[in-house]
């Protein structure tokens, strides 16, 4: 099965996404509020990360308040 990348991230995400495809960055801090899809968005390059380097792994922190559920 082939999925296109355009199809699944927000169309918000797709200057991030070619940076990180070009490598330009080492880290990026992304902004927005909730129903945003940064998690979506992230969950999707760290598996493409993976899939790329067969030595690579992955390790994610979530930093929320307290208050959300």
């Amino acid at each position: 099965m082939t999925v296109k990348i355009s199809e699944v991230i927000a169309p918000a995400f797709k200057p991030v996404h070619l940076d990180i495809k070009r490598k330009q960055h080492v880290h990026y801090w992304l902004k927005g509020g909730r129903g945003s899809t940064k998690s979506s968005f992230i969950a999707i390059e760290i598996v493409l990360g993976i899939m790329k380097d067969p030595e690579a792994n992955a390790t994610v922190l979530r930093k929320v308040k307290e208050t959300l559920k």
